[in-house]
């Protein structure tokens, strides 16, 4: 009698997909003043998990399970940087490839050395779509 060997589960992702944030061509330079620099900045996608990274001005890991909604942002936002208000933050280095991800319930961040809670956020993106795509697509 032979031992029934499951079948090897699919690999996770070894590496995160990154996702680059879009900048304007003067709040790149003013960011990378302050130390929120581009290169310091990205949206890591990993197969359980989300990082979010602008700098030192918010850093943020959330599961991806429990992103409820993710989609292209058509309202306009007027600032950039990072800002927000009752669990609705905003990162951003422009106002092109906003996407807005809606949790099922409020994760924790931080926006400089302050802890804070996030319920939405709001990512400006060089490419949205491919974000959308990737995180809509099943990690394994």
């Amino acid at each position: 009698m032979s031992a029934t060997v499951p079948p090897p589960s699919p690999p996770l992702l070894a590496d995160p997909r990154i996702f680059r944030f879009s900048y304007h061509r003067l709040s790149r330079l003013v960011f990378a003043l302050a130390g929120l620099a581009w290169s310091r900045s990205s949206v890591l996608l990993h197969a359980d998990r989300i990082e979010v990274r602008f700098g030192w001005g918010f850093v943020a890991s959330f599961p991806r399970a429990e992103v409820r909604t993710a989609a292209h942002r058509t309202e306009r936002v007027f600032e950039c940087g990072v800002h927000g208000f009752a669990q609705r933050w905003v990162v951003n280095g422009s106002h092109r490839g906003l996407v807005r991800i809606v949790f099922a319930s409020s994760q924790p961040g931080r926006v400089g050395l302050v802890p804070v809670r996030v319920r939405v956020l709001t990512l400006s993106l060089e490419e949205p779509d491919a974000f959308l795509a990737a995180l809509a697509a099943s990690p394994r």
